[in-house]
């Protein structure tokens, strides 16, 4: 792997400025597998679609890319802080695009115009872009909030990633979470006001807790059956 993508794939989890980025938010394959333009170049044009805000970036990658912002700070190594222009939101509403098989899914991504994401799984029509107000109203590790607004039913998108763990409520109904733009969440909301919930629980810990609950059980009940110890 060459020294810019190093850079900019390491980088990753800081630049989201989510508190549990460095635990769980990792570059999707599509990241390693695009090949139409040069890795690096690709990572930080889309990196704001994903609500990057700045990169770290080599001052040789910077030379050969002179549309990149200035720098706004220097580290030893030769790596340079810069803001990426336009982020798009932490959270907003979409229509849906197909995923299309003859084109690299984060080419397509970069073609996207505001209000668009590429939802895999979606058969239906190409969706116009949606409008409305999408309001994070609580960000934790393991529980985020989205306060909607829909002129018309559409996908809410959430700029974190998809993970094993995460389960989502629509107005207190579960949910299914799709994956948005190759890597990160997406739900179906109606029209109108609603509240999207995300939660997380460690896969398998729920399946522990009965076998624990039921083992201990099983103890118990063999210790009953025991013959009482003579006097």
């Amino acid at each position: 792997m060459d020294i810019e993508r190093r850079a900019v794939m390491a980088s990753m989890g800081g630049w989201l400025g989510i508190e549990s980025a460095r635990l769980y938010l990792t570059p999707s394959p599509a990241f390693i597998a695009a090949e139409a333009r040069p890795p690096a170049e690709l990572l930080l044009s889309l990196a704001p679609r994903f609500n990057v805000v700045a990169a770290l970036v080599p001052d040789d990658l910077l030379a050969r890319l002179p549309q990149l912002p200035a720098a706004s700070a220097a580290f030893s190594g030769g790596i340079r802080l810069i803001r990426l222009p336009d982020p798009w939101p932490r959270a907003f509403l979409a229509g849906a695009a197909a995923p299309r098989s003859e084109e690299q899914p984060l080419e397509q991504v970069g073609k996207l115009s505001h209000g668009q994401a590429l939802v895999e799984g979606w058969t239906g029509p190409p969706e116009p872009p949606a409008e409305g107000a999408a309001t994070v109203s609580e960000y934790r590790p393991q529980r985020v909030r989205v306060e909607v607004e829909a002129p018309r039913e559409a996908f809410l998108v959430l700029n974190d990633a998809v993970s094993a763990g995460w389960t989502a409520k629509v107005s207190g109904r579960p949910a299914p979470i799709l994956t948005a733009n190759t890597m990160v969440r997406a739900v179906r909301v109606p029209a109108g006001k609603s509240t999207v919930e995300f939660r997380y629980r460690v896969p398998g810990l729920r399946a522990g807790l009965i076998v624990c609950a039921l083992s201990a059980a099983l103890l118990i009940a063999a210790l009953a059956l025991l013959p009482p110890r003579p006097g």
